[in-house]
């Protein structure tokens, strides 16, 4: 009978570094789409506020962006017939310093049209267009 009781320990230590790095991964990219999800909504919500809100201008943009995030940064914006929004924001990297990357660029582009005043007025209160006789 031959003695193998040290081939699970010795696949065992050959794994583990492969498991915890894998588990490294996952979280750290875990991190990252909660923060590109977050930068997302908080896009259509500037967005939004742009299309329903008459003169807008780009200082408004800014702070209600500096209120939902600190960090992001206003890369473009087109507040004209179509509403363009474009950030980015740098999120540190929880274990890419063992790789040598220590932070992640993240960025959300928006576009949506501007609804025409036109549109709305045909509506009555519960929403439907009115009949005229």
């Amino acid at each position: 009978m031959k003695n193998n009781h040290g081939q699970v320990l010795v696949i065992f230590v050959i794994l583990l570094p492969l498991l915890i790095m894998f588990s490294f991964y996952v979280v750290d990219t875990s991190y990252m789409a909660y923060h590109k999800n977050r930068l997302d909504n908080i896009n259509a919500i500037i967005c939004d506020y742009a299309i329903t809100h008459e003169n807008v201008n780009e200082d408004d943009i800014g702070k209600l962006l500096r209120k939902n995030d600190k960090n992001a940064v206003i890369k473009k914006i087109e507040l004209k017939d179509k509403v363009n929004i474009d950030l980015e924001v740098e999120v540190p990297s929880l274990f890419g310093r063992i790789i040598g990357k220590n932070s992640y660029k993240i960025k959300s582009s928006i576009s949506k049209n501007k609804v025409s005043k036109d549109k709305d007025d045909t509506l009555d209160e519960t929403g439907e267009e009115d009949e005229e006789d």
